[in-house]
């Protein structure tokens, strides 16, 4: 088989009978084993067996040169040459090896009649998709290429928009969500977090805390765990923005900013968020 390969290989054309490529092979070898590992590089190419022997050519162009392994594959070749397939009946050959899988023992290996149905269709189907193109800058590239390429853009798209919603969703939303607590409670204890946090120095909770508690007194509801607004949107909507405003930009400075907060930014978030907190929860929902 070998040596059927090594005659039907681009190298035939420079050897059109098997005793030309095997006079070429026994040149390169002559060669390889003087240690002329440039020569035999170049008769190589020259004879047209670098293609069928890339091999031994890879070996002649290193540096230095596997001389012991090119000569190794080089006789190898021969060796094939020399001993050549026994094609002389190919009947009788298949004829042998339908006998060999009819037996009881490879029966199971047959795939059944419904799974060669569905392998014949789905070829089917990718002999249409591959003959149907699209043009895209004078090329002409596979439909089935592009339907893997918008199938792609569609996965990820829907992943970035999955992970957008669930980090805007979920800042600080957590807590309210699993306690099912009214909201004047939630309130009541979202500013004495504050305060706590206030004394240990954590500004960046304090906001948090801060923009919880006075978002659910303006809703009415607790707003963390159940509104899709954003905290913007509410203060707007409640006509309270540039009141506000403070608190709104030290909570997106720490949430959607991802930065710290100095105790500068804490003072005025919190001077705006206590006019909120004086207010009656009555007043405040009205």
């Amino acid at each position: 088989m070998l040596a059927a390969g090594l005659l039907t290989s681009p190298a035939a054309a420079a050897s059109a009978t098997p005793g030309g490529y095997r006079t070429a092979v026994t040149r390169v070898l002559a060669l390889v084993d003087q240690g002329d590992a440039g020569g035999a590089a170049a008769e190589l190419q020259a004879s047209g067996l670098a293609g069928s022997l890339p091999e031994v050519d890879s070996d002649l162009r290193l540096s230095p040169p596997d001389l012991e392994d090119a000569a190794r594959r080089l006789r190898a070749a021969l060796a094939a040459l020399d001993q050549p397939a026994d094609t002389a009946d190919p009947a009788r050959d298949r004829t042998e090896v339908k006998r060999i899988l009819n037996l009881p023992r490879y029966a199971g290996n047959r795939p059944s009649p419904w799974d060669q149905f569905l392998a014949w269709v789905g070829a089917r189907i990718i002999d249409w998709l591959n003959s149907i193109h699209l043009p895209l800058g004078g090329l002409a590239i596979p439909t089935w290429i592009w339907l893997v390429l918008v199938g792609a853009a569609v996965v990820a798209a829907a992943i970035g928009v999955a992970l957008v919603a669930r980090f805007c969703g979920s800042a600080g939303r957590g807590r309210a969500a699993g306690s099912g607590m009214e909201p004047a409670r939630m309130v009541r204890e979202r500013f004495q977090e504050a305060d706590r946090l206030a004394a240990a120095g954590d500004w960046d909770g304090v906001v948090r805390a801060l923009a919880e508690a006075v978002a659910t007194r303006l809703s009415g509801e607790p707003w963390w765990a159940s509104s899709p607004q954003t905290l913007r949107e509410l203060f707007r909507q409640a006509g309270r923005l540039e009141a506000l405003h403070p608190l709104l930009a030290a909570f997106e400075h720490v949430v959607y900013g991802r930065r710290r907060l100095n105790e500068a930014g804490y003072r005025a978030a919190g001077a705006a968020a206590a006019a909120i907190r004086a207010e009656p929860p009555a007043e405040a929902a009205a």
